[in-house]
């Protein structure tokens, strides 16, 4: 009888014990993620993944990031994220973006900055109707596709793009960046301040028909007298940097 007994309370005591352990996993699994092989709460407000090391699902947790620093995004996976409706800043490293793919960064409402670097991006999915707060945008060392997707951005104010290749506007060619053909900038009627890095702009065109250009920015010795003139005309001062400014 005592031994009965006993087994009882010991029967009880281990479905004790698997209870508080499998209610301290369901709490910690709704606390805390894994990204990047280390240990943050799921509030966390910046976070840097890289997808090689980090499950979209764990990042997908963080509902409260506002800055994210993407690295090593395949095509489609962008697409996988949840919507994130405080995110403010996103950076794309060493990624590749589809059309899908910024359809989906277009569903981040509350978006104001846009960086990448070293990624390939196709901008045609981007959505406006569904952001209205996108306000900057700087591309660096990127080939980038159907950039005017984002003219439609009536709150976009600030554009950088360095030793970039878009379209077939800029292009890379015998080691040297070329602006060919400025035109696919001529719909960002609300941008007021545009940087433009590469070893030489043959044209100006799209740019002079920027509605609130106030001024450009460029490599030193990237632009001709010429084509300052015509900018000059326009109201639009030109400002030359040096590679190490």
């Amino acid at each position: 009888m005592k031994d009965s007994f006993k087994k009882k309370v010991a029967a009880i005591i281990a479905a004790l014990i698997l209870l508080g352990i499998a209610s301290g996993a369901v709490y910690l699994r709704k606390t805390y993620v894994k990204i990047n092989g280390k240990i943050y709460k799921t509030n966390i407000q910046e976070i840097s993944p890289n997808l090689r090391f980090t499950n979209i699902k764990e990042i997908n947790r963080c509902t409260e990031v506002e800055d994210l620093i993407l690295t090593s995004a395949k095509e489609n996976d962008i697409s996988s994220l949840a919507d994130f409706k405080k995110l403010s800043i996103l950076t794309l490293s060493l990624s590749s973006v589809n059309r899908f793919d910024s359809q989906k960064m277009s569903t981040f409402s509350n978006l104001q900055k846009l960086y990448t670097y070293r990624t390939n991006i196709d901008l045609e999915g981007f959505n406006n109707s569904n952001n209205n707060n996108l306000s900057y945008v700087n591309i660096l060392f990127s080939d980038v596709k159907n950039f005017d997707s984002l003219a439609g951005c009536l709150s976009l104010r600030s554009i950088s793009l360095l030793d970039t290749i878009v379209d077939d506007n800029i292009i890379y060619s015998d080691g040297s960046y070329v602006m060919k053909d400025s035109r696919f900038l001529s719909s960002f009627d609300n941008v007021t301040d545009l940087a433009i890095y590469v070893d030489s702009i043959e044209d100006v065109s799209g740019i002079c028909e920027m509605d609130s250009l106030k001024s450009l920015t460029v490599s030193e010795g990237s632009i001709s007298d010429e084509a300052i003139d015509q900018l000059d005309e326009k109201g639009i001062k030109v400002t030359q940097k040096k590679s190490d400014d």
